[in-house]
């Protein structure tokens, strides 16, 4: 995913989900379907950066 696509208003939002789960709720009210390799990130090996 190509996160310079996101709009300032969507960034926002994800920088305020606390967990995997509510990032993924948030993926999902977007219309966006994330890959595999995607879920393992958010679940697992994800890194905030701003």
């Amino acid at each position: 995913m190509d996160f310079s696509d996101l709009t300032e208003v969507q960034k926002a939002k994800i920088r305020e989900c606390k967990t995997p789960e509510e990032m993924l709720a948030l993926a999902r009210e977007e219309g966006y379907e994330l890959t595999d390799d995607q879920l393992e990130a958010v679940s697992g090996g994800y890194s905030r950066t701003e």
